[in-house]
């Protein structure tokens, strides 16, 4: 035993000496990081100091913080010092090589072909499309966005990047080939002298573009496919794909997971619904805009625009989308719709007038429009008119209006609740819909909205973010705050959302974040649960309401109680109008019929049940 101590001891010394070694070697040659070296910031939001390290040799883990793709199309390798990006999305595939900022850069000759290698993380990058902002914000990084095209945003300090110049707007002004950036300019002041183009090396310090086209123009081109997804949640997973440039995949990962987890738990309540409702996803154009191809299928045709659900296509998200919120995409049936109207493309009906849709809309329990858009050229026919707020409004009522049938308007077209939509609750400055940039980072609260439309029980506790009611709410993208502040979806000027910027820093606010919320419970109340409802009472046999329904002395509906059936007890349920138990929008009250007591278990209000609303009882 003696001898066992003393080899113990031999045995941790030497331990001793095997660990003191290994910690002046981590030194000698600078440790691994445990996080994902980061850009910082100033105060006023503009780049301090590029994401780098100190050291770093052949076989450190330059990446401690890595993410996991669940749903986008691309595919992100770590390699040590090096990530391997591929975008699979496009055909053919994309690859792009990014290396830790003081680390080797990989070859071609080592890391194989690809279509650019670039230090991570960015600095100064050019963004093509206003839909990345959110993303970039969200991450801390808006202070590497240094050059836009067009300025299509709500975000305050976007626009006060833009004002103070620290973004350029190169939408105006400024173009890139592969000569680099260049100005075109007159060279006197001879108004016939043609333009000369002048060099603008290194513009604003941009060296990277990021694009959703195929044909950025810009330096050091990454082509993001976010909107080639067939489904919203997809689409949103770009955001990590952006992250893998900037090194922040564990924040944005973090991220993705709980909108997964909210989008799937909302799904689930709304879809135990007993009724299921039926929404279209439609456009409306006041104008015909020309083939800008040799494909006549590239122009827009006036009128009504809807397009058949096609699973092969992004076009697919919408209704997808409508399938996850409970409802019924109204596009997977066009048979109502005239054959003469599609297009070669077999999915896409185009050209229709009011008349044509009329039958099609009869049963449609929700309408969302994907733009409302006005300009001189919509409603007058001439780009140049000028056209207000209230004649835009106007102008979009009287469509709505057209396609109501005054004899059997249908839910979605009932003029006592018409429930119709829009996308402008949020409005810019040019008059975009801050709609097409938010769902890219927060598809979970597009789904709310579009479930609240259709069952508002789900979640009583959300309001509309994105979508607002055409016919109650307001309706157009012209109204400004400064002469109708009280208008839902007026649009600020970017001078008076820089101002509210009193944080350049900050990042991007999420709309919904912790847990399920109200929809935890799932969508219904259980009936006879809620003693406040105790004295709502229906004291009648079957028998008795159908006659006195026979005799115009009451009105009812009825209907199974589906996926919430637990016979031989509760299979159906009732509601009475002009019940004394009534409130809200709706006349009707609700009730469970219990089959042992034979009697009627009072459930609740239908304003929050919504199940007289529809057409499938």
């Amino acid at each position: 035993f003696q001898d066992f101590i003393i080899r113990l001891k031999r045995v941790g010394a030497m331990m001793r000496h095997v660990i003191l070694l290994g910690a002046l070697l981590a030194v000698a040659r600078g440790a691994s990081p445990t996080t994902n070296a980061v850009n910082t910031y100033k105060t006023d939001g503009t780049l301090d100091a590029a994401g780098s390290l100190a050291s770093c040799v052949a076989g450190d883990e330059a990446f401690p913080e890595k993410t996991t793709v669940s749903f986008g199309n691309f595919q992100v390798d770590y390699k040590k010092t090096y990530k391997r990006v591929v975008n699979t999305a496009v055909t053919p595939n994309k690859v792009y090589l990014l290396y830790q900022r003081g680390c080797p850069a990989p070859t071609t000759e080592t890391a194989g072909p690809n279509n650019g290698i670039f230090a991570v993380p960015l600095t100064g990058v050019k963004v093509d499309s206003s839909t990345f902002f959110p993303w970039f914000e969200y991450m801390g990084d808006r202070g590497a966005i240094r050059g836009v095209n067009g300025m299509y945003t709500a975000s305050q300090c976007m626009w006060k990047n833009e004002i103070s110049g620290y973004t350029k707007n190169v939408a105006f002004g400024v173009s890139y080939d592969s000569n680099g950036w260049y100005t075109m300019v007159d060279d006197d002041t001879n108004s016939t002298t043609p333009k000369v183009r002048t060099a603008a090396p290194e513009y604003n310090g941009i060296t990277s573009t990021m694009s959703g086209s195929a044909y950025p123009t810009g330096p050091a081109q990454i082509v993001l496919s976010d909107t080639l997804e067939k489904d919203y949640y997809s689409q949103s997973e770009w955001v990590e794909y952006v992250a893998v440039f900037m090194n922040r995949e564990k924040q944005v990962l973090d991220h993705s997971k709980s909108t997964r987890e909210r989008w799937v738990c909302h799904s689930t309540a709304a879809n135990q619904n007993v009724v299921k409702k039926k929404i279209l996803w439609a456009s409306y154009y006041n104008v015909t805009y020309v083939a800008w191809n040799a494909d006549p299928d590239s122009a827009t045709l006036m009128g009504w625009e809807v397009r058949k659900c096609d699973h092969t296509s992004n076009r697919h998200r919408h209704c997808k989308l409508i399938t996850a919120a409970g409802g019924i995409p109204a596009m997977a049936d066009v048979s109502k719709l005239p054959e003469a109207k599609k297009k070669n493309d077999g999915f896409t009906y185009q050209g229709m007038t009011s008349e044509e849709m009329i039958p099609f809309l009869a049963d449609v329990d929700v309408i969302i429009l994907g733009s409302t858009y006005c300009d001189g050229n919509t409603l007058k026919g001439d780009y140049s008119a000028t056209v207000s707020g209230a004649e835009c409004e106007a102008g979009w009522k009287d469509v709505i209006r057209a396609v109501t049938d005054t004899t059997n308007p249908g839910p979605a077209l009932n003029p006592a609740s018409y429930q119709v939509y829009d996308t402008f609750r949020i409005t810019d400055p040019l008059g975009g819909t801050d709609f097409n940039n938010g769902v890219h980072m927060e598809p979970d609260v597009i789904l709310e909205d579009y479930i609240k439309t259709m069952y508002p029980m789900v979640n009583t506790d959300h309001e509309f973010v994105w979508l607002r009611n055409i016919m109650t709410e307001g309706v157009g993208s012209l109204h400004k705050c400064a002469d109708d502040p009280t208008k839902v979806g007026c649009a600020e000027t970017g001078q008076v959302l820089a101002a509210k910027c009193t944080d350049p820093s900050a990042a991007y606010v999420l709309h919904m974040t912790g847990g399920c919320g109200g929809a935890a419970g799932g969508v219904y109340p259980r009936w006879g649960e809620d003693q406040s409802l105790a004295g709502c009472v229906l004291p009648a046999t079957w028998t008795q309401l159908a006659r006195r329904s026979e005799k115009n002395e009451a009105a009812f509906v009825t209907g199974s109680l589906g996926d919430l059936m637990a016979p031989p007890r509760f299979e159906v349920w009732l509601c009475e109008e002009g019940h004394a138990c009534a409130t809200g929008d709706s006349p009707f009250f609700c009730f469970v019929f219990d089959e042992d007591g034979q009697v009627f278990v009072p459930w609740g209000p239908d304003s929050l049940l919504q199940l007289t609303n529809h057409t499938y009882v």
